[in-house]
């Protein structure tokens, strides 16, 4: 710091050596609450795939942007067109074409680990082998069909890792700190 800096913040040595003395202690504590985390995610745990996917919607948004399903008749159409693109796909029609004329997400491409997408897209997907196509897969957004582009990125899956890891970390400490934090505030109530 420049002198007027000093001067400004009215932070001498002292000050400054406690602050890093806090900082040092808060470390030590926060290390010593996660040291139980385990660091080993599996490649499995952790693997990231990439899919295409076209969706066939089964709602609508009305005029407050709040979601409306389909009607019966109009989920039997949106299901009968899913059935078309299906065919078109199985009979070698590009899925990039197939996803340019048909598709009603506003993306196209998702790469993903475990636990992020609904349930029955993602067993769907984590079963596909590479440029293999699902068949059709409802969720509670539609109708969805699946090409798997791939199956394993090794990048994405060390990346993911780290956050797992990271997260349980959080998780721990947040779990241990907040009963710390409920019984310091029944002391000082008390």
């Amino acid at each position: 710091l420049s002198k007027e800096e000093i001067k400004a913040l009215d932070a001498d040595k002292e000050c400054i050596k406690r602050l890093y003395q806090e900082y040092a202690i808060a470390n030590k504590v926060y290390y010593y609450l996660i040291k139980d985390v385990n660091p080993e995610v599996s490649d499995d745990e952790a693997r990231t795939i990439t899919v295409e996917h076209i969706l066939i919607k089964t709602y609508y948004l009305d005029e407050n942007h709040q979601k409306t399903e389909y009607s019966a008749e109009q989920k039997r159409e949106a299901f009968a067109k899913a059935q078309e693109v299906l065919q078109k796909a199985e009979s070698g029609v590009s899925f990039d074409s197939l996803i340019a004329a048909y598709n009603e997400d506003s993306q196209s491409q998702y790469s993903f680990r475990k636990g992020e997408m609904s349930p029955g897209f993602e067993e769907t997907a984590f079963n596909l082998g590479k440029g293999e196509i699902s068949g059709i897969v409802e969720t509670e957004y539609g109708y969805h069909i699946i090409k798997c582009i791939t199956t394993f990125n090794q990048e994405e899956t060390d990346a993911n890792k780290v956050k797992i890891v990271e997260k349980k970390q959080e998780e721990v400490f947040e779990q241990r700190y907040s009963k710390f934090a409920e019984e310091l505030t029944k002391a000082v109530n008390e």
